[in-house]
């Protein structure tokens, strides 16, 4: 998660520069039809924007948060995760008893 997200964030930040350059060669480019297109694509932008900026923000308070409830609890933790490797562990002989 954490080497997925600035790599996606990156290419984001290039399509946006990419989608504003292509904005600004299109200045040019006369008529209504152009006009609101570009004021479409600039307004989308800024949405899409917006709403990375606001995921980010709250994928990092949850990770905060999750970090300090391991730190209070680390019972609780360990005994989570012995839980899931314990269902892994029956899925598999499960299936090879199946099999």
């Amino acid at each position: 998660m954490r080497t997925i997200a600035p790599k996606l964030t990156a290419d984001f930040k290039v399509l946006t520069d990419d989608v504003q350059e292509l904005l600004k060669r299109t200045t040019s480019v006369v008529g209504e039809k152009a006009t609101e297109t570009r004021d479409k694509v600039t307004k989308s932008l800024k949405v899409a924007h917006d709403k990375l900026d606001e995921t980010q923000k709250r994928g990092k308070e949850a990770i905060k948060k999750a970090d300090e409830y391991a730190q209070h609890n680390p019972w609780v933790v360990i005994t989570g995760v012995a839980a899931f490797a314990s269902l892994i562990t029956g899925i598999a002989i499960a299936a090879r008893v199946r099999g």
